[in-house]
């Protein structure tokens, strides 16, 4: 085997071997907040009564608004369709929740906050990777473009 194509099969593995954990870290975060925004839907008049108001909105039209943006974010970063875009939403919600929830920031209530912010940090720099919708509606664009 030449030098040239050790360097190619190397090379492609690297990306098979980031994708993979791209779309690992995608579905498990996904997942897990989701179960944060099924836990809000279930006990959602329980939750209303003492949610926290930041921004000085109503409580029940905050927790309305952190409740589809966490659902439909989860769904979004899990199939991978706008991949970017669901993170920094999501981004959004966790700077609200780790800094701007409770009257002084105390690393202790704001810690899981701060670790969902990490990883949608991470998301909206890598993007969605090579095991996505977006990707699977842009190779058949392309084959569609070239066909032409």
């Amino acid at each position: 085997m030449t030098e040239d194509k050790k360097y190619r099969l190397l090379k492609y593995s690297f990306k098979a071997e980031v994708n993979i954990a791209i779309l690992f870290l995608r579905v498990f975060v996904g997942i897990m907040m989701m179960t944060h925004a099924i836990d809000k839907i279930e006990n959602f008049s329980n939750i209303a009564e003492g949610f926290p108001t930041p921004f000085g909105i109503n409580a029940w039209v905050g927790l309305t608004l952190i409740t589809i943006v966490e659902f439909a974010c989860s769904v979004m970063l899990i199939v991978g369709f706008f991949t970017r875009l669901a993170a920094f939403i999501l981004m959004l919600g966790m700077v609200t929740a780790a800094f701007f929830t409770f009257p002084e920031f105390i690393l202790k209530q704001s810690e899981l906050a701060m670790m969902y912010l990490a990883v949608y940090i991470v998301l909206f720099i890598t993007g969605g990777g090579r095991f996505t919708i977006d990707q699977f509606i842009r190779r058949i664009y392309l084959k569609k473009r070239i066909n032409r």
